[in-house]
């Protein structure tokens, strides 16, 4: 089962991002009830069990939705792995980056993957001047980190050569 979302921005006409949540971790586990909601602040919302989207942006007055999904799963699971791709570009390039990047690879493996990729983009600057307080350097580091976390672009493929 995948879910899907899009818009983000300050206002409604800025960006648009697409997002795939598998909820299933490749068939390994198994939902009871699934749905999705909507509403607004001034109380106009929906629901629907079962579903998997609402195709509303809008109200009638022109006020911007806020959407969720609403999801549990059969039993009492201590853990569970929801996968999540994303892009700029459609649903479907979302669920394909999923694949791609994630595939069947477990948490955990993901997880020293990126503490490795990170270590390495961020162990390029180094700062090398005598007295620089912890919280520079930790200022420093987490602007490098925001600034790399999302590279933008509304292609489908992108190389980056970050040398």
């Amino acid at each position: 089962m995948h879910l899907s979302t899009s818009s983000f921005g300050p206002t409604r006409f800025n960006y648009q991002a697409f997002a795939c949540y598998d909820l299933l971790d490749n068939g390994k586990q198994k939902l009871d009830e699934f749905g999705v909601w909507t509403g607004d602040t001034f109380g106009l919302d929906a629901k629907g069990l079962g579903m998997t989207h609402l195709n509303l942006s809008l109200n009638l007055i022109g006020g911007v939705y806020q959407s969720g999904a609403l999801f549990s799963y059969l039993g009492e699971p201590e853990q569970v792995n929801i996968r999540v791709g994303v892009s700029f570009v459609s649903v479907d390039q979302a669920c394909a980056n999923a694949e791609e990047e994630i595939g069947t690879t477990s948490f955990d493996d993901i997880h020293v993957r990126a503490r490795a990729l990170w270590q390495e983009k961020l162990s390029k600057i180094e700062i090398d001047v005598g007295g620089t307080p912890p919280n520079i350097t930790e200022m420093l580091y987490s602007s490098l980190y925001r600034a790399s976390l999302t590279p933008v672009s509304s292609h489908t493929r992108v190389v980056l050569n970050c040398a």
